[in-house]
Order: C-alpha cells, then sequence, then structure tokens
C-alpha cells in the first residue's frame, strides 16, 4: 500500500511540476514541497532509526508532518517555495550523487543532498530567478520522480531502494531509467521554455510570483 501511495504522489506531481512548473508555479510548488517532504521525512526517520523506508508508522508521521510544512512554506511566501524546489530537487539528485561516490552513511548523504538543495534556491534567487533556470529545474526534477514513480507502481523498484539515496540514486545503473527521466526532463524543459516564449509570462498568477 505504501509503495502505491508513493508512486501514485510521485507520478502525478512529478508529471505535473515537470510540465507546468513555471506556469503553475504557484499552485505547483506547494505540492512539490509535499512530495519532497514526504520522502525526506520518511528518509530521515529511517537512517536515524536504522529502519526500512516508510516501514514504520513514525516514518510516515515524520514526512507527512515535514511535507505539510514545506507545502505551508511554499505556498505562503515566495523566496520560501524557491527554496524548497531547491531542496526538493537537491535532496532527490544531491543524497543519490553524493552516496554514489563512496561517502558512508545515509544520513550524511542526505543532508549534503539538502544542503546543495538549499544552494541550487539560493542561486536561482541570486540570479533574479530566470524563469529558464527554474523550467530546467522543474522540467528535470519533475521527470526524475515521475519516471521513479512509474517504475515503483510497475515493481522495478521498491521503497527500499530509495532510502538514503533518493530517486537518482535508486535509477543509478538503470541505463533505460536513466535515458527515459533524461528525455523526458528534456522534452519537458523545451515545452516549458517555448509555452514562455509564446506567453512571455510576466507573472505566477499572484503577486510576487514574478519572472
Amino acid at each position: 500500500m505504501g509503495t502505491l501511495v508513493v508512486a501514485v504522489v510521485a507520478i502525478v506531481v512529478g508529471f505535473a511540476v515537470a510540465g507546468f512548473g513555471v506556469r503553475l508555479f504557484a499552485v505547483l510548488a506547494p505540492l512539490w514541497g509535499f512530495l519532497a517532504g514526504l520522502v525526506l521525512g520518511a528518509d530521515l526517520v529511517a537512517s536515524a532509526a536504522g529502519a526500512g523506508l516508510f516501514s514504520t508508522l513514525a516514518g510516515w508521521l515524520a514526512g507527512a508532518a515535514l511535507g505539510i510544512v514545506l507545502a505551508a512554506v511554499a505556498g505562503l511566501w515566495f523566496t520560501g517555495a524557491v527554496l524548497v524546489l531547491g531542496v526538493g530537487l537537491g535532496a532527490a539528485v544531491g543524497s543519490g550523487l553524493v552516496a554514489a561516490t563512496g561517502v558512508e552513511g545515509d544520513l550524511l548523504a542526505i543532508v549534503l543532498g539538502v544542503v546543495a538543495g538549499a544552494a541550487v534556491g539560493v542561486a536561482i534567487i541570486l540570479a533574479d530567478l530566470p524563469s529558464a533556470l527554474v523550467a530546467a529545474v522543474t522540467g528535470y526534477g519533475g521527470a526524475m520522480w515521475a519516471t521513479t514513480g512509474v517504475l515503483l507502481l510497475l515493481g522495478r523498484l521498491h521503497l527500499a531502494d530509495l532510502y538514503g539515496v533518493g530517486p537518482a540514486g535508486a535509477i543509478r545503473g538503470d541505463v533505460p531509467a536513466i535515458a527515459a527521466a533524461f528525455a523526458l526532463g528534456t522534452l519537458a524543459f523545451g515545452y516549458q521554455a517555448r509555452d514562455l516564449r509564446a506567453r512571455r509570462i510576466q507573472t505566477l498568477g499572484r503577486a510576487g510570483y514574478r519572472f
């Protein structure tokens, strides 16, 4: 049941963020925050307790609580939404890349991934939030989560595979999965970039959400 829940959330949020991350940023940022917090919170509990990912009630509660907090931050505070975007991507990609370098300790890999993600968020803010950069982050980040969700649904991945490494670490070594995620991310980024050029978006749907 847990695998099905995470898979469906990852697919729905992943595809939505990949395709409409800029245009519907005000709506999708909270959903991205919830997904990132859900997995990150459960991962932290699993790493601290030495249990499996989402294998305990505490893991589910911690994940849901952190997901709600990040969703609220992303929904109420624009700068916070950008940081949540970066932290979500960093936790998803950074922890996997750190683990791939041979760094010992799941918790350390997660923390370093979050730090890297926060740096991405800060970079976006300091760069005055260029729309193309956000389109790239949401396009490829959403595609990676969507691909992971599909693999979970098909049984090619299990929740335990995400433990301490996130979706990027879970699919490393799976060439078809990596190729699919990259191809989907490229299509999503291209679609968002084309949409931006066509619409010349000046706002993301509410005051303060500007590119």
